[in-house]
């Protein structure tokens, strides 16, 4: 479906008398910046959910923390991406959906590295976890808001 602008648009200028097209239109294989597009976001989700259960798993094992921890962690980090939602829309339409993937998508890759500073101490427990939950919630919301 072509996007239309919804300030050129009047209710009365709508035609309803034409007929729908019957069966699905394929018209879109056609277009090379939409296969890129879906090659990009398919090796991007294959790889964010390969990886996502193993933070969990890390935090759980690895660091001794309690689910009820852990649970409130991801707590932080989907109160975070709701409210960046509201930023990252207006921002969006300010300069764009491609700029804004491209910067954000930086600091999404980065995020796990980031993860190489987590420790069992109480510094890493109180500040960086929160912090890195905050970061990729707040990073999330832009990359699912623009793609």
């Amino acid at each position: 479906m072509t996007d239309i602008n919804p300030q050129l648009l009047k209710v009365g200028d709508l035609d309803t008398s034409q007929p729908h097209p019957q069966g699905i239109d394929f018209s879109f294989f056609k277009d090379a910046n939409f296969l890129r597009f879906v090659f990009y976001l398919s090796i991007w989700c294959f790889a964010v959910n390969i990886s996502a259960p193993f933070f969990n798993l890390y935090m759980l094992d690895n660091l001794d923390i309690d689910i009820s921890v852990v649970t409130i962690y991801h707590g932080l980090g989907t109160g975070a991406n709701m409210l960046m939602l509201l930023l990252w829309g207006k921002l969006a339409d300010r300069i764009g959906n491609r700029p804004l993937l491209l910067l954000v998508g930086v600091f999404v890759a980065v995020t796990p590295l980031l993860w190489l500073g987590v420790g069992s101490d109480r510094i890493s427990f109180w500040i960086w976890l929160p912090l890195l939950h905050v970061l990729a919630g707040a990073t999330w919301a832009a990359i699912d808001l623009c793609s």
